[in-house]
């Protein structure tokens, strides 16, 4: 199993209200920036359970000092897309 973040330079986080994967119809990553480190999870879509898991196990393995509440802010970030997504579909059906 690939490894589920991509640490990399700081980066400004995504503005509220601004999903990275606004329109992107593969799916683009959720992302974090926390305390200068930057965490991307890669999230296609029918996968959202499995980034989740994978988040679950990193918070638990005590490696880094990503929390439950980073969690669920990534889940929000998550439902966004996901609600911004059948907004789209509503419109053009």
């Amino acid at each position: 199993m690939p490894d589920p973040f991509d640490p990399q330079s700081a980066s400004p986080p995504t503005p509220p209200g601004g999903s990275p994967s606004a329109g992107g119809a593969a799916g683009a990553p959720l992302e974090l920036v926390k305390n200068g480190q930057r965490y991307v999870f890669d999230c296609p879509p029918g996968k959202e359970a499995d980034t989740m898991a994978q988040l679950a196990v990193l918070i638990e393995a005590d490696t880094n000092d990503l929390t439950w509440f980073d969690a669920a802010l990534l889940c929000h970030q998550l439902g966004q897309r996901m609600g911004d997504k059948l907004r789209k579909l509503k419109r053009t059906a």
